[in-house]
């Protein structure tokens, strides 16, 4: 039997979300839906844990966490590119079988993945493109000192799944990794979990007013997602629209634009369970992302927008452009600009019976399901 590790490649915090994240990160979902899918192979998944004493084990359903003590240099950093130290877990990779285990990288960019494939050059590796965003001025950054690094390092993975086109020039054209190496394939979401609901039982169940219009944004509150011009737009069309309701889930004190959008917005919730997701989903009217240049280019969907279409809700979102065939499909709204975003939510809220219906559009792209079988065929081949 196989054994895949799913390493995450920024840390966690050992606070009070620890719990959420330990079982909702990108690692844990992904073991989840193999688990699901196939008997064929043994899940593990490893996050790396800052401020924690000892390296904790522990076993749920089938799959085995481990939770290993950590250093990052900068958390805000891991962003862009995580200076993350963790002894234990690199040590612990030495003791598996690399003739049975594929090791399996969600993220792109820290230096724990770069110290994993110089020490273990010889294991079968994975990668699972996350997207990031950055200032254009970071750019030099990027081509100075991390192209050199990913050069060295990238060819030992065996398996890219990139959802950014602009990543797969990149991968091909600066790394230099042949084009057969490269899977075209988005994070995807559960079809499963987060499916259409009631939204007058939805918003009874959360006690949101039944009679509002409401603005849905989940994620940290940082303008390279754009919540800044989704507070801007709020500002804006409740002028025009008293009964609009804005809604923020996600964001951390820590994050810089905290204090101003709590200060605006009509309810703030930092962390909830993921299975509460798809009630706040399908209670509210249009969920909302607003991306800078790099996000754009970069970052991809993004995982709440996907969920937020596979609720088929209405969507505005600069970043679905990533989605192929988005411009022929009609999944959701594009904004060009600022004022094309705020011209695009006030239709919807002047239209409030106009439907997308974007779930059966972008299924083929962003479902688990799909993603999954992807995810098995490439084990399959690199421990045959």
């Amino acid at each position: 039997m196989g054994h895949i590790i799913h390493i995450l490649c920024h840390t966690l915090n050992n606070d009070e979300t620890l719990h959420y994240h330990t079982y909702g990160n990108f690692a844990a979902r992904t073991a989840q839906n193999i688990i699901k899918h196939s008997s064929k192979y043994k899940c593990q998944v490893w996050c790396a844990v800052n401020n924690l004493d000892k390296k904790t084990e522990f076993k749920k359903g089938s799959i085995v966490y481990k939770l290993y003590p950590a250093s990052t240099f900068n958390k805000l950093l891991e962003s862009f590119y995580g200076i993350i130290s963790c002894p234990q877990l690199l040590s612990d990779i030495g003791r598996l079988d690399p003739k049975k285990t594929v090791i399996s990288f969600q993220g792109e960019r820290s230096s724990l993945i770069h110290t994993i494939l110089r020490t273990y050059p010889n294991y079968k590796y994975t990668l699972q493109y996350h997207g990031y965003g950055q200032p254009k001025w970071l750019n030099w950054v990027e081509d100075l000192f991390l192209v050199p690094i990913e050069r060295q390092t990238f060819p030992f993975i065996s398996q890219f799944f990139v959802h950014i086109q602009g990543r797969i020039r990149y991968l091909k054209d600066k790394i230099q990794i042949p084009e057969g190496k490269i899977s075209f394939q988005n994070v995807g979401v559960d079809f499963n979990k987060f499916k259409p609901l009631s939204k007058i039982k939805a918003r009874k169940q959360l006690r949101l007013p039944q009679d509002a219009f409401i603005i849905l944004y989940v994620g940290r509150m940082v303008k390279t997602k754009g919540i800044d011009k989704i507070v801007k737009a709020y500002q804006i069309l409740k002028e025009r629209h008293n009964h609009i309701y804005l809604m923020l889930i996600g964001g951390q004190k820590e994050d810089p634009m905290y204090a101003k959008a709590k200060d605006v917005a009509d309810k703030v919730i930092e962390t909830i369970n993921n299975a509460d997701l798809p009630l706040y989903y399908n209670a509210s009217d249009v969920y909302c992302f607003y991306g800078d240049e790099k996000t754009i280019q970069y970052a991809g969907v993004g995982t709440a927008p996907t969920e937020a279409l596979a609720c088929n809700m209405n969507v505005v979102s600069t970043n679905l452009l990533h989605i192929p065939q988005y411009d022929t499909k009609r999944i959701g709204f594009v904004p060009r600009n600022f004022d094309d975003f705020v011209s695009q939510i006030e239709y919807l809220i002047t239209h409030p019976h106009f439907k997308f219906n974007p779930r059966r559009n972008v299924a083929l792209y962003t479902s688990f399901e799909n993603m999954t079988k992807n995810l098995i065929n490439s084990y399959e081949k690199l421990l045959s």
